[in-house]
């Protein structure tokens, strides 16, 4: 399994919403590939929208940390921002000190960057 990092939190809700749509189109393109992922923000968004409840990283920091354990790789979308994004940051601090691998996964092209942390980097993910 696979745990799609993206950034998501902005004060503009409409960059929020675009994010929410990158994150999805990823995360359909990667199962369109073969892949198993999982996408805390394609998932967590509409729960917050329709329970609400609250959509900031803290109220779901635990939630992800357990799924990033149940993952064996978490792959950082690198939408606008993700540099600055601070549950991007909690994401790959808990990843490293776990020994998960961390792969930065390009937008739009949907390829790996060569800089990526952890396991050697593929050209692509396509399969």
């Amino acid at each position: 399994m696979i745990y799609l990092a993206s950034p998501y939190s902005h004060p503009d809700p409409s960059i929020q919403d675009l994010r929410f749509r990158q994150a999805c189109i990823t995360g359909g393109e990667m199962i369109k590939r073969g892949f198993h992922v999982i996408s805390p923000i394609a998932h967590s968004v509409p729960i917050s929208s329709m329970a609400k409840y609250p959509q900031d990283y803290e109220a779901w920091k635990e939630w992800d940390e357990e799924l990033i354990l149940l993952c064996s790789q978490v792959w950082i979308l690198m939408l606008p921002g993700w540099e600055d994004s601070m549950g991007i940051k909690n994401e790959i601090s808990f990843a490293v000190n776990n020994g998960i691998p961390i792969k930065l996964l390009s937008w739009p092209s949907l390829t790996f960057h060569r800089e990526s942390l952890g396991e050697d980097p593929s050209p692509s993910f396509s399969s």
